[in-house]
C-alpha cells in the first residue's frame, strides 16, 4: 500500500483553514470580552441588591445575542474539526 503524499494545494488549504480558525477565535475574543464585561457587571449588581431596570433592559437582549454568538462559534469550530479529519 502506498500512502499518498500531501500535495502543495492540500497543504495550502490546511493553512487557510487554520488561519480562518485563528481569525474566528480572535473575533470571538474581541467581540466577547465586552459582552462578558457588561453581563458580569449586571449580575454583580443584581446579586448585591441594586436592581436597575434600565440595566436589565440592556442585559437581557445582550445575553441572547451573546448566546447566539457562542452557538454560531461552536458550530463553526465543530465544522472545522469535522473537516480536518
Amino acid at each position: 500500500m502506498s500512502n499518498p503524499t500531501p500535495s502543495g494545494k492540500d497543504n495550502e488549504s490546511g493553512r487557510v483553514r487554520v488561519a480562518r480558525l485563528w481569525l474566528l477565535l480572535a473575533i470571538i475574543t474581541v467581540v466577547g470580552i465586552p459582552f462578558v464585561a457588561v453581563l458580569w457587571e449586571t449580575l454583580n449588581e443584581i446579586l448585591s441588591g441594586h436592581i436597575r431596570p434600565g440595566r436589565l433592559a440592556i442585559a437581557a437582549p445582550l445575553l441572547l445575542v451573546f448566546l447566539g454568538i457562542l452557538i454560531a462559534a461552536g458550530r463553526a469550530l465543530s465544522r472545522f474539526e469535522n473537516s480536518s479529519t
